[in-house]
């Protein structure tokens, strides 16, 4: 009798939905950067086709924000036409609709939301000195004391931004030491005596 032996063919048919497993920034976060750009990640490819704007929509208090959308291989990427507004929340949807590279839909939406920078525009204000302006009779080798309304960033304390001269226009060699909001600058040597100064802070 003869011997046959059927060899049939398996065929690989991707079923799984992608997922979003990744975004940046994450949902939830705060102190978002406001020339932040939106990337999510999924597990695996999607379709370049599905990744737009109807699929990817981005609200602040239920208001649209326009902006570009677009994909390469596992991400989306979200970049607004106007910069993010300052301490503001949004909301980011992403429609089930969105396929792989098989036409299979994520199937459910996915939600996250995160909340941007408040950044500080306000200089900061001396509140206080010591001694206070047009004191006389300072030592020559008193500190100077200065207090400001808010933490000031120690890498601006320096012979650029601060100067004490005489009234003859000669300048007094100083040295700074920076705590929080206080700052205490001392002549390296000591003042002129007998003439008055002028302390310059920029």
């Amino acid at each position: 009798p003869d011997s046959r032996i059927e060899i049939g063919s398996n065929s690989f048919k991707d079923t799984n939905p992608p997922k979003v497993i990744n975004t940046i920034p994450f949902s939830s976060s705060t102190n978002v950067p406001l020339d932040a750009k939106l990337t999510i990640f999924f597990s695996e490819p999607i379709s370049s086709s599905t990744a737009n704007i109807l699929n990817f929509q981005v609200t602040e208090n239920g208001i649209s924000i326009s902006g570009t959308v677009s994909s390469e291989l596992d991400k989306m990427y979200f970049v607004p036409n106007m910069q993010w507004g300052q301490n503001k929340t949004y909301t980011v949807l992403l429609s089930g609709n969105i396929e792989d590279g098989s036409k299979n839909k994520m199937g459910s939406d996915y939600t996250i939301n995160f909340t941007t920078e408040l950044k500080d525009t306000v200089p900061p204000q001396v509140i206080n000195s010591n001694p206070a302006d047009n004191a006389i009779g300072i030592n020559i080798q008193s500190p100077l004391v200065f207090t400001f309304s808010e933490t000031i960033d120690p890498y601006s304390i320096n012979d650029s931004n601060i100067s004490v001269t005489s009234q003859n226009g000669l300048p007094v060699q100083l040295n700074y030491n920076l705590s929080d909001n206080i700052l205490t600058i001392t002549p390296a040597d000591k003042y002129f005596s007998g003439t008055t100064h002028t302390i310059t802070l920029k």
